[in-house]
């Protein structure tokens, strides 16, 4: 156990030195590219070259990128998966919950004159005044003429490419992209009982059924259960009625009817005492 202790924390230092290596610091990337946007965004209004559209682009690819690395290890620390389906009456459950109301609640807000307003009245207040103002104020004129002055960023192709209705391709990428546990099928199940179904090979049918030569059902077992079990003995047995048997015939008769049974199925399934009898 010592040699295998060792040999996972020598594989953490290799996982590290790598990262360190190949990735850099994947946080401090993040705010790196996007940085980068934003100066091949200026670039790209003072000069809208192809160049500076496929510079804009690139940059773009690699903060997605980073930001998808980001976001799974902001994941992995968090446990957010062991949070979702873990105990919810723990320690560590009830101080995510506050924190995440903690980031919920708004404890102050400042005002259009640059004035900070705290407690909960206030703070109401100024937001049913801002949102009233802002949708029942006076309807004022708008001077469309200054959007002309906006470049367009997007040309005709690239507008169609975005209106267009996705792929057959885009539509499955996405749907097997998403966690097979995030929502119920059309039967209410989710997908991993149609995994078990393919991998088992179970066929619909009304209980009690048979699988791999054991019966499988729900409650009590009952003698109309293991009838095939019982029907096998008895046409053993039936060959050697009419016969005259002594003790060791007997013994063989025994040994020869309960080799030729599953015996398995009594390993697996404890059957009531009147089928044994």
């Amino acid at each position: 156990m010592w040699k295998f202790h060792q040999k996972l924390k020598r594989l953490s230092n290799t996982l590290s030195s790598w990262s360190r290596k190949e990735l850099g610091d994947i946080f401090g990337k993040v705010r790196e590219y996007e940085e980068k946007i934003r100066m091949a965004e200026e670039e790209l209004i003072q000069d809208q070259k192809e160049t500076n559209r496929t510079a804009l682009h690139e940059q773009n690819a690699e903060y997605i990128k980073f930001l998808k690395l980001e976001d799974s290890i902001l994941k992995q620390k968090t446990q957010l998966q062991w949070f979702k389906e873990g105990d919810a009456n723990t320690k560590y459950f009830h101080s995510l919950i506050r924190g995440r109301r903690g980031r919920l609640f708004i404890h102050k807000l400042i005002r259009d004159d640059g004035e900070w307003l705290q407690g909960e009245d206030n703070i109401a207040m100024a937001a049913c005044d801002h949102f009233k103002n802002l949708f029942m104020g006076d309807s004022k004129f708008i001077n469309e003429g200054a959007l002309e002055c906006i470049p367009r960023m997007v040309n005709r192709e690239q507008n169609e490419s975005l209106t267009a209705l996705p792929t057959l391709a885009e539509l499955k990428e996405v749907v097997f992209s998403m966690n097979p546990n995030s929502a119920a099928g059309p039967d209410g199940m989710n997908g991993t009982r149609g995994r078990i179904k393919r991998i088992t090979g179970f066929r619909q049918k009304e209980g009690p059924i048979t699988y791999l030569g054991c019966p499988l059902f729900v409650g009590r077992p009952r003698i109309i259960y293991f009838s095939d079990l019982i029907n096998k003995f008895l046409c053993r047995i039936i060959g050697w009625q009419t016969r005259l048997l002594s003790y060791g015939g007997r013994a063989i008769l025994i040994k020869h009817v309960l080799q030729s049974l599953p015996i398995h199925l009594l390993s697996a399934v404890t059957p009531p005492s009147t089928v044994l009898k």
